[in-house]
């Protein structure tokens, strides 16, 4: 009995021993996570007061042994931006600072600034523990945030001075994962099927946005549980939650954040990340929201059809049919947070890809024609209240001329070359609206630009065919006329009744409406064209007001639209259509054999005839961003 009490008073002291052993050990190198340092923290802190007419004037980032010091210093006042007399702070602006968990990021909110000079004093903000950094402003307030993408966890320290404001980050380790060892039980070990799609040690699920502009734009309104961080590219800002153990937590999350206001499902996804891992960026992640839209309705079904350009708009094919040139828009970040967008001309070739036409930046296009002989390329372009027709040099890509601003005037709304490239006509000007000329045979640059009629027309509409050059007046005498005339000089002459048309590409036929003639306009229009040699008319439909039509290629089918929302079909559907999310019907006249079929519902009619006769290309922008989030463009086969 007494060698069991001894050897019982034997194992206790051994267990103690030990467990001070593991003491001792424990207290001289504690896990990571426990770690902490005198003066240091991971919460939130905060302090400073409001100010006004606040300049962030420097950012530096220094080395001091294994931390580093960001030290920011502001002032009143900006002598580099504004011409100001800088005074100097007693105080710091209100702000407050943050650590985010993985991956690793500290955050230096600014309650309010008027300047940030420290963008243009300073070429980066990388050292030490900072791997980059970015800012966003506010988009329901005032404030500030400078994000520092750590390489690992830390904490921080802070100390004020005279207007200086230093933040001094000390690394912590990472974590060490422990090594997997395989199972001794061999093929009775029971699996965990629930804990399959969960996280192994030293990993975590993570959602991921590729929606970074709506977040800082205001539209997003998820922004509690989403921050924004830098990509594995180290440019690109994205969107990213907390670590999740598990995918099921992180689809559970995702769903909950798909049903805040403004979310689009396309430019989420769940990833799994290693410790610190910064999420992965693709340049497809721009347009993968293209690819859950179904532009058109056919037979009751939404169709998605086929993207033949996931990030731009199509404006027209290429004379030789070898590529089709689309409007593509472009977002930079400057260094202080602010989105620059503009567009450029791109080619979408159909066996080799894209590739950009031109550097020129764009506010808005409008749509654009090449030259009947290639040589030339016409852009018209939006820039706020104006417009502006350019001429582009296609060998060279080098622009030629601003139309607008050498007599053309600044309202342009159509314009039409001529059958062999020389001469560009054009509806605008900067005032009344007349008929312009720009010849580019006459050498003399400043004697190009030539009035061709000046008794004023109806925008939006001009062709050119046999010499003459076709366009529309509408008056209170006479509901509408289409006139010609010749551009080297003569008198306009009714050529037919209409008030719409558009002439085929070989010029024999022009399709053409003739509006009812009603004041209330409930009479539907006559749909009809004419060939331009014999003045035979052949009429379309008289079913409904076709409004918006265009010529295939190939001059042999006229694509046109019905235009439900009108309640001018003969159905009395007009009313259920204002809820259709596809009120437009598009419709296909085969000019050979005179027969006429709806093809399919779409929801605009932005569309332009492809290069496969068949084919027309349906451009389109979400409605929700105007266009900021998909602006694709689906190829329609209409011999469906």
């Amino acid at each position: 009995m007494q060698k069991h009490i001894l050897a019982i008073i034997l194992a206790a002291l051994m267990l103690l021993s030990l467990c001070a052993c593991a003491k001792e050990d424990a207290e001289a190198t504690p896990p990571a996570e426990e770690l902490t340092y005198d003066g240091f923290t991971s919460e939130e802190t905060s302090g400073g007061a409001e100010l006004n007419n606040g300049n962030l004037r420097t950012v530096t980032v220094s080395e001091s042994g294994t931390d580093t010091v960001i030290a920011l210093d502001f002032c009143l006042g900006s002598n580099l931006t504004a011409g100001d007399t800088e005074l100097s702070l007693r105080t710091l602006p209100d702000y407050s600072i943050t650590l985010l968990g993985e991956p690793f990021r500290l955050a230096i909110r600014i309650g309010k600034l008027e300047h940030t000079d420290y963008l243009l004093n300073n070429s980066g903000l990388n050292s030490g523990l900072i791997s980059g950094s970015f800012s966003v402003s506010g988009a329901d307030d005032d404030s500030y945030t400078l994000y520092f993408q750590l390489n690992s966890n830390a904490m921080y320290a802070v100390s004020a001075s005279d207007g200086t404001l230093t933040v001094t980050l000390r690394p912590l380790a990472a974590p060490e994962t422990p090594e997997q060892t395989p199972d001794s039980n061999g093929d009775n070990v029971v699996v965990d099927v629930s804990a399959a799609e969960k996280a192994a040690d030293g990993e975590a699920y993570y959602v991921v946005a590729n929606a970074f502009d709506m977040y800082r734009s205001g539209v997003l309104k998820c922004t509690d549980d989403m921050t924004p961080t830098l990509s594995s590219d180290m440019e690109t800002i994205l969107l990213i939650s907390t670590a999740q153990s598990s995918k099921d937590a992180a689809q559970r999350l995702m769903d909950k954040l798909l049903a805040s206001d403004g979310a689009v499902s396309a430019q989420w996804s769940i990833v799994k990340l290693k410790y610190g891992e910064l999420p992965a960026y693709e340049s497809g992640m721009e347009y993968l929201a293209a690819y859950d839209i179904a532009p058109c309705r056919i037979n009751g079904k939404q169709e998605q059809g086929s993207i033949i350009i996931p990030d731009g708009l199509a404006l027209t094919v290429t004379p030789d049919k070898s590529a089709c040139l689309y409007s593509k828009r472009i977002k930079e970040y400057s260094d202080g947070g602010e989105t620059i967008e503009y567009e450029q001309l791109w080619l979408y070739g159909y066996s080799s890809g894209s590739r950009a036409f031109s550097k020129y930046q764009f506010e808005q296009i409008v749509s654009a024609a090449f030259s009947p002989d290639g040589r030339r390329l016409a852009v018209l372009e939006m820039a706020g209240e104006s417009a502006h027709l350019y001429v582009f040099d296609v060998d060279s890509r080098d622009l030629i001329t601003d139309l607008s601003a050498v007599g053309f005037g600044d309202t342009i709304s159509a314009y039409c070359w001529d059958s062999m490239g020389g001469r560009l006509f054009s509806i605008g000007g900067s005032g009344e609206i007349s008929v312009h000329q720009y010849d580019f045979n006459v050498p003399d640059e400043a004697k190009r630009h030539s009035d061709v009629d000046k008794k004023g027309c109806d925008e939006g509409m001009i062709g050119f065919a046999d010499g003459e050059v076709y366009f529309v007046e509408t008056t209170m005498e006479n509901d509408g006329a289409i006139y010609s005339i010749k551009p080297e000089g003569g008198s306009r002459r009714v050529f037919i009744s209409g008030d719409n048309f558009s002439i085929s590409p070989d010029s024999r036929y022009m399709a053409y409406t003739l509006s009812g003639g009603d004041a209330a306009g409930t009479k539907a229009s006559s749909f009809a064209y004419i060939d331009m040699q014999t003045g035979d008319v052949t009429e379309i439909t008289r079913g409904f007001n076709v409004f918006n039509f265009m010529w295939s290629l190939d001059g042999k089918k006229i694509f046109y639209f019905e235009n439900r929302l009108s309640g001018n079909s003969d159905d009395g559907e007009g009313e259920e259509q204002l809820t259709d999310e596809y009120p437009y019907t598009l419709w296909v006249y085969y000019t050979e054999s005179g027969v006429n079929k709806a093809v399919a519902d779409l929801m605009s009619t932005s569309i332009i005839p492809g290069r496969d006769t068949d084919t027309v290309y349906i451009c389109y922008t979400d409605k929700e961003t105007l266009g900021s989030v998909v602006r694709a463009t689906y190829a329609l086969n209409t011999a469906q």
